[in-house]
This record gives structure tokens, C-alpha cells and sequence, in this order.
């Protein structure tokens, strides 16, 4: 042990070198090096701060990941494509409500627009007279976070009934537009596939009873009654949405007027 400017040193070994000389010079061949016990190596894990609600997650992430803030590279969504056509909008647009028991927010309306391009969501408010609230934009476009933190939202969480939750408000979605049925149908999205929605519908098919006495009442059944008789049918096994693509893909067909108990 030596003293080094007033810290003490301890020397544990030495190179071959060191060993020859001492053992010419001095007769001292006992240079084993000392076995010192270490600590484990301390671990550090890199903890990223919540999000605190200013401009997008990844803009955020920018000033964490690095030292010079950089704009965040865009990444392509899941079913993004080069616009074919003028009206190839790549949006998905959803007619939507609260999902609220107050008695005012449960009348306000909304506009909520998936975007294919970068699966980001927008939020927009519809303007209501004498409603007391002023429309407009509601959320501004993002990468919407699911509630429990595990991702994102993608393009198959969206349909007819679904609650989905934005910055701590939850929608109810109550319609879509041409585009979006359209699209969600040619992509074979799960509640827009008929195939795999008269598959569900058939594991049902002990109880077709009660479904022909539900839409008895209605002659000539409309797509409204039908969709909601099938919903009611379905008791939580089928949503809105499976009711709008059967009623689509049927009404489409020549056959359109076959047997309800096929």
C-alpha cells in the first residue's frame, strides 16, 4: 500500500516485466496478484418521464434520446399506401358520443378521423345550437396512447360501437362513413369481414327463434331495425358494426330477400 498524494494505493499486480526485475535485482519472486473482491457492477436503468400532455409523444421523446432536439422521423402506418384516386382520402371518419351518464356531455357530438397515413387520431366537435359549448377542434391530430399504456391505437380498434379513450375522455363510436365501411370491408378488418361475422352469428343458431320474433314486427325490414334486432340478438356477442356489415353485405346481393332462417 503507498501514498499518492495523500490518497493510499493499493498495487495488486504487475506486468512480466515488473516480476523479471524484481526477481533479478532483488530475489523476490513472490508477485502472484492479489484476488480482491469487487462489487457487482451497478446497473442504471434509463427511466423515460410521462408524457405531460405538451405537442406529441414523439416530439417529446426527442429531447430525452437526445442532446441536440431533432424533428421526429414519421413512420408509415400499417395500411398506408400512395394516393390512388382524388378521393382516396386514406381517413377513416366515426360519428361519435361521450360515454358519460351527465346528462349535457351525453348530447355532444363528435368527429373522430383515423388517419392510415401515420395512424394518428384526430378529434373534432360538431357545433349543436344552444348547446352552451363551442365546436371545433376537440384533439388536436396524435399517436393515441391505449389506455392501460401497452401501445397505440391501430386501424382494426375503430369500428361501430367501440369505446376507445383519448386524454382521459372516452367515445362511444356510433356510425362511420362510405370510405371507412368500404375500406375496412376490402381489408377484411375482424367486424367487417361478413365470413367471419356469419360464423359468430351461427354458433348463435339454436336461438334463431328469437331473432325471427324480434324482426317479426318489422315487414319489410329496414337496415336500422335489422342491425338493432341483431345487436339485441347478439346479447354482447355481436356489435353494431357486425349487424352494418351483414345488413351491407346482404342487401348488395340479388338473393337479398333469402330466408332469414338460412
Amino acid at each position: 500500500e503507498i501514498n499518492i498524494l495523500g490518497r493510499k494505493m493499493l498495487l495488486c499486480d504487475c506486468d512480466e516485466f515488473t516480476r523479471k526485475h524484481y526477481l533479478e535485482r532483488y530475489g523476490i519472486d513472490s508477485m502472484e496478484p492479489l484476488q480482491l473482491e469487487q462489487d457487482p457492477a451497478e446497473v442504471f436503468v434509463r427511466e423515460v418521464p410521462a408524457h405531460n400532455g405538451i405537442g406529441s409523444e414523439e416530439d417529446s421523446l426527442q429531447s430525452v434520446n437526445h442532446l441536440t432536439c431533432k424533428p421526429p422521423v414519421k413512420q408509415p402506418g400499417k395500411y398506408s399506401r400512395p394516393q390512388t384516386t382524388v378521393g382516396d382520402s386514406m381517413t377513416l371518419r366515426f360519428a361519435a358520443r361521450f360515454d358519460t351518464a351527465h346528462k349535457d356531455d351525453a348530447k355532444r357530438r363528435f368527429l373522430i378521423s383515423y388517419y392510415l397515413s401515420d395512424d394518428t387520431v384526430s378529434v373534432y366537435e360538431k357545433n349543436q345550437r344552444n348547446s352552451g359549448v363551442r365546436g371545433g377542434k376537440f384533439l388536436s391530430r396524435l399517436k393515441a396512447r391505449l389506455p392501460d399504456g401497452s401501445g397505440f391505437y391501430d386501424a382494426q380498434s375503430f369500428y361501430v360501437g367501440s369505446v376507445v379513450t383519448f386524454e382521459q375522455h372516452t367515445f362511444v363510436l356510433t356510425a362511420a362513413d362510405d370510405y371507412a365501411l368500404k375500406f375496412m370491408e376490402s381489408a377484411k378488418f375482424p367486424h367487417s369481414d361478413w365470413t367471419r361475422v356469419i360464423e359468430r352469428v351461427r354458433t348463435m343458431h339454436a336461438r334463431k327463434d328469437e331473432l325471427l320474433a324480434l324482426l317479426a314486427p318489422h315487414s319489410p325490414c329496414s337496415h336500422a331495425d335489422f342491425e338493432a334486432a341483431l345487436v339485441k340478438w347478439g346479447q354482447g356477442e355481436l356489435v353494431e358494426h357486425d349487424a352494418i356489415t351483414l345488413a351491407r353485405h346482404f342487401s348488395s346481393r340479388a338473393d337479398a330477400k333469402a330466408s332469414l332462417q338460412s
